[in-house]
């Protein structure tokens, strides 16, 4: 029973730990793009024929990539030695993680058009990691919370990536269980996507 307890409590913690490390580990996505800026490299890439969209879509593509690549290695080590069976549903574990970095990626993104110093990065990643971290279930199953506080994590990207996975290691469940939370995070990375673009675009007029 104890090694059930432990088995269950490793599965709630990884996921959530999982996206935690990936949002602090944007500090030094997202001071690429200050320091571009602030280096000129960003002006002058933009009196190419380079489009200001197709510059938005290459560092969002970056940051994702590196989120993404902490994600499957992460998946690996767990499947492997934590003996969390991930690939017991091998597409909703794929379109979750690419859900998650997606909104991971966006995020990023949004607090390296945001920054104007490359110490400003820090802050304005560590702010939202520990909100979400602290409100999304990464610390404390929300099981173990107030009904205030789970009313307010349906709001919360991470606590979506966190049920996902829970469901997959947990319940078994295939794509058709996980879609909801899937499109969410989509939805959510659309969610700072969209003012990430315009704030770039009106910067760079």
């Amino acid at each position: 029973r104890l090694s059930l307890v432990g088995s269950e409590m490793c599965i709630r913690d990884r996921p959530g730990m999982m996206a935690q490390f990936a949002i602090a580990g944007l500090i030094g996505a997202a001071e690429i793009i200050v320091q571009e800026r602030k280096s000129g490299a960003l002006e002058r890439l933009q009196s190419t024929t380079v489009s200001n969209s197709a510059i938005l879509t290459g560092h969002w593509l970056a940051i994702f990539i590196m989120i993404f690549l902490q994600f499957i290695i992460m998946i690996i080590f767990g499947q492997i030695f934590l003996r969390l069976n991930f690939f017991a549903a091998p597409i909703a574990t794929l379109l979750l993680s690419i859900g998650s970095c997606a909104f991971v990626a966006s995020l990023g993104l949004l607090i390296g058009i945001l920054a104007k110093m490359p110490e400003q990065t820090a802050v304005f990643a560590l702010i939202p990691m520990f909100i979400f971290s602290g409100l999304g279930g990464a610390w404390m199953p929300l099981e173990m919370l107030g009904e205030t506080v789970q009313k307010v994590a349906q709001f919360i990207p991470l606590s979506y990536i966190i049920l996902g996975y829970k469901d997959i290691l947990l319940r078994g469940a295939g794509l058709t269980q996980t879609v909801i939370p899937i499109l969410i995070l989509f939805g959510f990375s659309a969610l700072f996507f969209l003012p990430a673009a315009l704030i770039f675009k009106r910067q760079n007029k």
